[in-house]
């Protein structure tokens, strides 16, 4: 029996500054499937999410919704017609009620809001989501999977028949993720669509139906998922054949160049361990054992208690402020780019040079021209995409969000000490890649690399040792030759 076509695209355009962001796309989307969206970083994604959910006009093509012909030059009009999106960054208002987020701007009664109708309303769609949340909560103090579930809900009470997911999975914990998946299979079997982006491969097995890969703004192909494989995914993708994942290229020297000795706070106890000049060394544990704590308070954002000691070359220097640590020849990748990473409103340009400003100049004067110079030769290195020099960084993708991050850390010539804390997270397969082959270069012009990451495959194939952590304690240090999952993870439980 064919399947309900309830949109069609076709030969979608879009550009932006003379560039193609979208050429010629064309996919048909099926009532009660999840469509997998996926691409590289600047593959046109966002672009197409967008011009389906009204932020953008489309330049070319036309779009049938329900055999209609269909134009939205706004969200409220895609909203209207049946077509919401959740994204990445969720569209709530934190200090008003879960009621009140879902029914904002739409809120019961003629004069005065009904708060008796209000909670009930949100009551309704809170329980046909399993979402058990009290409608009265502060959406502040909510966690991220539950700020979601109400996302999800405030849909359905705006009959939503088309719902656009923006990595759902990208804050959320692996349990979470299999309770929205769980959702998501309810969702399905009730008729509406889902066009899902992510890019955790191995997620669009568990959820999704058929899968679109876009490359460069063009659609490569439609495929159905339990048709295709990962590597053929991966190749669509990136426009070649991934032969090694993991492209792990250098050896540590012998030379013990980085130590801390004794680190204690209210979350660590007695942490002690070295790393080499030219290692990756993981940091391997569950969510709370203390691997982020760890870089944290390296880095001096977290203090530790006067026993704790740092050494660099085999002398104790002071990390007890971030300025201190870079001073010392450390640098830091957080977790979260965009609270800790970069200005989220500057410039690539000038986020690209945060961490060299005051080499820049004197005083309060800045040279411009060499600032300029010096942005765009890092920015040409990490090939980082974006349309114009004025683009904000946070307009941009988030591989290339990652890859200013990194950039501003590499204009010093002074840093030996790189502290990694989850460097591709939410991030496509083609950027990971390059990030693994940046890491490489950094261990192999003898940096020392400490790698704290979520993903096992990856902690295994990158480092060069790992140290396990459980409930802030130090569990064990393990060789290359020594690793395998199974190990790995009895020292973290």
């Amino acid at each position: 029996m064919d399947k309900q076509v309830v949109m069609k695209i076709e030969n979608l355009s879009k550009r932006f500054y003379g560039s193609h962001a979208l050429e010629d796309v064309s996919i048909e989307f099926y009532a009660g499937e999840v469509h997998v969206v996926c691409g590289e970083n600047g593959a046109g994604k966002s672009t197409l999410m967008k011009i389906l959910s009204g932020m953008y006009t489309r330049d070319k093509g036309s779009i049938l919704l329900f055999g209609k012909p269909f134009f939205t030059n706004s969200p409220a009009e895609s909203e209207k017609h049946g077509i919401v999106t959740i994204y990445q960054e969720f569209n709530l208002s934190p200090s008003i009620s879960v009621a009140e987020n879902i029914f904002l701007h739409r809120e019961p009664g003629k004069f005065l809001v009904d708060r008796k109708e209000l909670r009930k309303q949100a009551e309704k769609y809170l329980e046909m989501i399993g979402c058990k949340v009290s409608p009265n909560e502060k959406v502040s103090l909510l966690s991220t999977a539950n700020q979601q579930m109400v996302q999800i809900a405030k849909a359905l009470s705006q009959n939503a028949k088309i719902l656009i997911m923006d990595e759902p999975c990208s804050s959320i914990t692996e349990d979470d993720t299999e309770v929205l998946f769980a959702l998501i299979r309810k969702l399905k079997e009730t008729g509406i669509t889902i066009i899902y982006i992510d890019h955790r491969i191995e997620n669009f097995k568990k959820i999704g139906d058929r899968v679109s890969v876009l490359r460069d703004g063009s659609l490569i192909g439609t495929k159905n998922i339990e048709d295709t494989t990962k590597d053929e995914i991966i190749s669509m993708m990136v426009g070649r054949s991934l032969s090694e994942t993991y492209p792990k290229t250098s050896t540590p020297q012998e030379e013990t160049l980085f130590e801390i000795r004794n680190f204690t706070n209210r979350k660590l106890k007695d942490i002690s361990f070295s790393v080499r000049k030219g290692e990756v060394f993981g940091l391997a544990g569950l969510v709370g054992a203390g691997r982020t704590e760890t870089v944290e308070a390296i880095f001096g954002l977290d203090p530790v208690e006067p026993q704790g000691q740092v050494l660099m070359h085999g002398k104790r220097i002071d990390t007890s402020s971030p300025r201190k640590s870079i001073r010392s020849g450390i640098a830091f990748i957080p977790e979260d780019r965009k609270i800790k990473g970069f200005i989220p409103g500057g410039t690539i340009n000038s986020n690209i040079v945060l961490t060299k400003i005051m080499d820049l100049g004197r005083t309060f004067l800045v040279n411009t021209k060499l600032v300029r110079k010096l942005a765009d030769e890092q920015r040409e290195s990490l090939q980082i995409k974006a349309l114009s020099y004025g683009t904000r960084v946070r307009e941009l993708s988030g591989g290339n969000q990652q890859k200013v991050v990194l950039g501003k850390w590499l204009m010093r010539d002074d840093i030996e000490v790189m502290l990694m804390d989850e460097p591709t997270r939410g991030i496509d397969v083609g950027v990971k890649t390059e990030v693994y082959n940046l890491i490489n270069r950094l261990a192999e012009s003898g940096k020392s690399n400490i790698l704290v990451t979520s993903e096992m495959p990856e902690l295994i194939g990158m480092c060069d040792r790992i140290a396990t952590l459980a409930e802030g304690r130090l569990t064990g240090i393990l060789e290359r030759s020594e690793f395998s999952q199974e190990r790995i993870m009895h020292l973290c439980v």
